[in-house]
């Protein structure tokens, strides 16, 4: 029987036998990695590992220094208007996925198996995803206003000052939206700016040393829990025609 619908499924939960695995069913995309650096180990310590004569030094830390935000990857990040197949034939994609990932461990095999199963994540959610290539495009302009404003004002600072506006920075550097919603800055240890896209105090999209990734809205939790059930369903089933 073709499954086209969640109703399709069986009432018990479908993805019990993988407790040692449990469901993300809200995850974060794009997560920039940690790079050492010796400007992050100087602009990380804590007041106390100061003498008061560093506390009073200039330092010559550049709060721009982090300019480069990639576009965001919009295969795998929900929005409004994306162009999605049926929903039967969505989750006939999901299940075919599933048995080609259950017969090959290539370690970059299953890497592409991972990317493909987000694109078919974000697909499924996006019918009820709000528009955040416009909110993308809105706090783009407001970052480029934001870090020109920052160059102008940024003159020698104390380590005091830097940690004052750090201290500070929710509150002093918000930035309003034409759509409604919020851009957030906020210093991030290699000495740049990560931003945050918040709409009615739900994080929809936000950037971690260039990378962006995205938070749920309730509507699309509810949608991301339907689709991991049903992944997880073909997975048990993918799991038991392997042993037979």
């Amino acid at each position: 029987m073709k499954i086209t619908n969640l109703s399709q499924i069986q009432s018990t939960p479908v993805y019990s036998t993988n407790k040692s695995n449990p469901i993300k069913s809200a995850p974060s995309h794009l997560t920039g990695a940690f790079v050492y650096s010796k400007e992050s180990v100087q602009t990380s310590g804590l007041l106390c590992n100061y003498t008061p004569n560093e506390v009073g030094m200039q330092s010559n830390v550049n709060l721009i220094a982090s300019r480069s935000l990639n576009t965001p990857n919009w295969d795998i990040i929900p929005t409004k208007g994306m162009k999605v197949p049926p929903q039967d034939v969505l989750i006939s994609q999901l299940k075919a996925l599933v048995e080609k990932s259950a017969r090959n461990t290539n370690r970059d095999a299953i890497e592409g198996f991972h990317y493909e199963k987000n694109k078919l994540h974000a697909q499924y959610i996006s019918s009820v995803s709000p528009d955040r290539k416009t909110l993308h495009k809105q706090a783009m302009q407001a970052i480029k206003k934001f870090e020109a404003e920052e160059t102008t004002q940024i003159g020698p600072r104390t380590l005091v000052d830097y940690l004052i506006k750090h201290d500070n920075i929710q509150t002093e550097m918000n930035k309003s939206l034409e759509a409604g919603g919020m851009l957030r800055p906020s210093i991030n240890s290699l000495g740049g700016y990560n931003y945050n896209v918040v709409v009615g105090g739900i994080k929809l999209l936000g950037s971690i040393n260039g990378q962006w990734s995205y938070g749920l809205t309730p509507a699309e939790k509810q949608k991301s829990d339907e689709f991991y059930q049903l992944y997880w369903s073909f997975v048990d089933e993918a799991e038991n025609d392997l042993k037979k």
